[in-house]
């Protein structure tokens, strides 16, 4: 009874064995076209057109679209002419003139 026992299970692991052509997932070498046509790229999981967002939830990926940048042209700077005062005055900003010392 043992050696039938023992019979059979050699049986089916030689069968096992032979059978290599019937496996489940088949194996492709890594520099082949084939292995990478299956490979679909997801990121984090949520599928194409989806992210995960600080949470951990899938949430659909959003256009980001700027502003347009207006340009506007910097306004004239206006300087005063140089008030010169001569010897002994000095130019007094409130009463805007030379003033004595």
């Amino acid at each position: 009874m043992t050696q039938n026992l023992s019979l059979t299970a050699a049986l089916a692991a030689f069968v096992s064995l032979a059978c290599v052509s019937a496996q489940a997932v088949p194996v492709a070498p890594i520099g082949s076209a084939n292995a990478t046509a299956e490979v679909i790229l997801v990121a984090g999981g949520c599928g194409p057109g989806r992210h995960p967002d600080r949470f951990g939830v899938c949430v659909p990926n959003a256009v980001v679209v700027a502003p347009p940048v207006v340009v506007v042209p910097a306004a004239p700077v206006v300087v005063a002419p140089a008030v010169v005062c001569g010897a002994g005055y000095r130019w007094h900003p409130r009463f805007r003139r030379c003033v004595v010392l």
